[in-house]
């Protein structure tokens, strides 16, 4: 069977109505069974990226009730979402004894592979940059995804399309002309569906726009890990966004905007920490599954809703390597490897901030502030109220000493009851 492209059997078909078309062509597929008709499959040829039809909708209705138009800030909000060009194709024999492992995703970022391994599996590095092909076809072809097994008699591993894992039976060509004409008359359908019907739409962000703004979230909120906020917390990515989805309600837009002045925006230092992030990832080896995910996006414009939590995540790990890098570097300098006073005393001191980090807790946000006194020595400052200092900073502070701590054999002196005296001008410490 011809791979290239049928003009007769290509249709336009909105993302969110991709679904609804596999839905049918699966039950097509069990009806082709009890005939002897081969399976059919999807073949997406082409994809197109435009705003989303159904946000500009809404946000129209909502501000045309009162004759204005949709305010510039909130248009450029909206994501894009992907028109998909299709073809009905059908082929594939039977393959079995073989354990199923993983997928790669080809079509969520054009030219790179999303690995997906099954829980308790590992999909093998071989297959990180792996085309489109199916080992046991030979045929080449757009697919949308592949599937990686193991040869359960060796251990061997191979790539397959998604026909090639079922069993076709017949080869009647009046049979599959009859069953195409069946899809073609559905496919048709939805595509006369209007763009604000179906599911909801895999959308796509700016990805410098992700990265800025998840720098002003953690430092309003801390980072928030999906996999490990309480249900009354909400994560990181999620407040990511809420902020970059105005709401079509009055009620919804109200507390939406008052939600986006709750934010600590910094637009310079956030777009600063966003392309120092993205300098930092192209300098790390994809050297583990979280790392090759991630660093498919780095060359990426525009980021897939799938992948929002991926790349979000990045700020976080950026962070946590500066953190590990100034601690690197602070332990080379000559220190004091010394307490600051005694434990219950309150005393008067300078010191320099040399860095901070935020952190959730179960009662909120806590702002790590970490010091050098004037002599070298180590002072921590465990804060619950927004950060206080700025990195670099010098200041004349007032604490009371909580403990004495150490930390990878070094001394840290912990403070509370924090009162900065006096902020030192930059030039005054010079």
């Amino acid at each position: 069977m011809t791979t290239e492209r049928n003009e007769d059997r290509t249709v336009q078909i909105v993302e969110s109505n991709m679904s609804r078309l596999e839905n049918e062509i699966a039950k097509l597929n069990r009806r082709a069974d009890k005939i002897g008709c081969p399976h059919l499959e999807i073949v997406i040829h082409s994809t197109d990226l435009k705003k989303d039809p159904t946000a500009i909708a809404r946000l129209s209705e909502y501000y045309g009730r009162s004759g204005r138009p949709i305010p510039l800030e909130e248009l450029e909000l909206i994501p894009l979402v992907k028109i998909n060009e299709v073809e009905i194709v059908g082929e594939g024999p039977k393959i079995e004894g073989f354990k199923f492992i993983g997928t790669l995703d080809h079509y969520t970022i054009p030219g790179k592979v999303i690995v997906n391994s099954v829980p308790g599996e590992t999909v093998p590095e071989q297959f990180f940059d792996s085309s489109a092909i199916c080992d046991h076809c030979n045929k080449i072809r757009r697919r949308v995804e592949t599937f990686i097994v193991e040869k359960e008699d060796d251990g061997s591993y191979i790539q397959v399309g998604r026909n090639c894992l079922r069993d076709f039976f017949g080869h009647d060509p009046m049979s599959v002309a009859r069953w195409l004409n069946r899809v073609m008359h559905f496919v048709t359908s939805l595509e006369e569906d209007e763009w604000s019907m179906g599911g909801r739409e895999e959308v796509y962000y700016d990805s410098i726009k992700l990265l800025s703004l998840t720098v002003a979230m953690i430092r309003t909120f801390g980072w928030v890990a999906k996999s490990s906020c309480n249900e009354d917390q909400t994560p990181t990515t999620g407040n990511v966004i809420h902020y970059l989805t105005p709401p079509y309600t009055a009620e919804g837009h109200k507390h939406w905007r008052e939600f986006k002045a709750s934010i600590q925006l910094d637009e310079k230092k956030d777009l600063e920490e966003a392309e120092a992030s993205l300098d930092w990832l192209v300098e790390q080896e994809a050297n583990n599954s979280y790392m090759h995910n991630l660093k498919l996006l780095e060359d990426q414009s525009l980021v897939p809703s799938k992948m929002v939590g991926y790349w979000c995540s990045l700020i976080a790990a950026y962070q946590r390597a500066q953190a590990r890098l100034e601690y690197a570097i602070q332990e080379k300098k000559k220190r004091l490897n010394e307490y600051v006073s005694k434990v219950g005393e309150r005393t008067e001191i300078r010191v320099k901030c040399t860095g901070m980090q935020a952190i959730n807790r179960e009662f909120g946000v806590v702002n790590i502030h970490r010091m050098l006194d004037t002599d070298g020595r180590t002072l921590v400052w465990f804060a619950n109220a927004a950060a206080k200092m700025e990195k670099d900073g010098e200041y004349i502070i007032r604490a009371r000493i909580k403990k004495h701590d150490e930390y990878k054999g070094w001394k840290q002196t912990i403070i509370g009851r924090v009162f900065i005296v006096e902020a030192i001008e930059q030039e005054e410490s010079a």
